[in-house]
């Protein structure tokens, strides 16, 4: 709700005042460098490490994964694009789509760890299914992702194995609103 009330506020903001602005709604982004506490890192890490793969609910629910570059790709177009002010984008990869116990079987895989998934009661309430709409982006930005998700979380594990396989999980970051050359972008749902 937050968030909703959040993105209503900036277009109403952008309404009154026509300070340009674009909205952007992140689909799970995941790459190298990046740090906090969200489900992919997690399984990363514990496949790394041989520990059991948590898995939060029964594991069908599903989710699209938006590799950084494209997510970055996306955020420049909103920059630089006069079509994106004012509008509101969701920005993903919907063909890197899959339940949340086969993205966890897919990190063990490719970390040839011998992890087992463990599935544990979720804390918290949970949608089944996350997975973008790109009509809007692909229409005004000529946004189309680049990265399927094998090639991502490669690029993904290799950082974590020589970055951060010692590293103690952190406090998770809330999101933020940044401004770039004039246009407020809105961060939207995390992963």
């Amino acid at each position: 709700m937050a968030k909703l009330a959040g993105e209503h506020l900036v277009a109403s903001y952008f309404r009154e005042t026509r300070l340009p602005i674009t909205i952007v709604r992140p689909f799970n982004v995941f790459g190298p460098r990046r740090t906090g506490d969200y489900a992919l890192r997690r399984f990363i890490m514990s496949a790394l490490r041989n520990d059991p793969v948590e898995v939060h609910g029964d594991g069908t629910q599903i989710r699209s994964w938006c590799y950084i570059e494209d997510f970055v790709s996306a955020l420049l177009q909103m920059i630089e694009r006069r079509e994106a002010v004012g509008q509101d984008f969701n920005i993903g990869n919907p063909k890197n789509t899959l339940t949340v116990r086969d993205l966890a079987q897919k990190v063990i895989e490719l970390t040839n760890s011998a992890s087992p998934i463990h599935l544990r009661e979720a804390p918290f309430p949970d949608i089944s299914i996350r997975v973008p709409s790109l009509e809007k982006a692909k229409r005004l930005l000529g946004y189309e992702p680049q990265y399927d998700l094998n090639t991502g979380l490669r690029y993904t594990i290799e950082w974590y194995r020589h970055n951060l396989i010692s590293a103690v999980p952190t406090v998770a970051v809330k999101p933020i609103a940044a401004t770039f050359s004039g246009a407020v972008v809105a961060s939207g749902a995390t992963a």
